[in-house]
């Protein structure tokens, strides 16, 4: 292929594909991480996305009621805005298999910004959980 070469999405390069010495760029990126088409680096998902795997082009939203704290993510294990997490000691991966089983509404009066878990929940006083 001719020069400039522009690495494809989920793949490591150089940003500036005239830097590149040949049409190979450096391996897909890492779980947790994704590389538009053409970018040549991986980024860390965003706040409320992950990338469960190598390769990814974009990281993914995380399913309602989950989101994610941002950063190399491979899960989305806590609960958005307006949820809390039932049991903070469950393991990530049967909180993303079962959002709503775990993620519940938050109760009338309590402060439930992201992540709140159930020992964690912001009640007011005159209230209890």
């Amino acid at each position: 292929q001719d020069f400039p070469f522009a690495c494809a999405a989920g793949l490591r390069g150089s940003i500036d594909p005239t830097d590149q010495s040949s049409s190979a760029c450096g391996g897909p990126c890492p779980p947790g991480t994704a590389s538009a088409e053409g970018t040549g680096s991986c980024v860390e998902c965003e706040p409320g996305t992950y990338a469960a795997n190598r390769g990814q082009g974009e990281c993914t939203r995380c399913p309602y009621p989950l989101s994610s704290t941002g950063g190399i993510v491979t899960t989305c294990s806590t609960c958005t805005d307006g949820f809390y997490l039932l049991d903070s000691s469950t393991n990530s991966e049967y909180i993303f298999r079962s959002p709503t089983t775990h993620c519940k509404p938050c109760p009338p009066h309590a402060n439930c910004s992201t992540p709140t878990s159930l020992a964690s929940l912001g009640v007011p006083a005159g209230y209890w959980r």
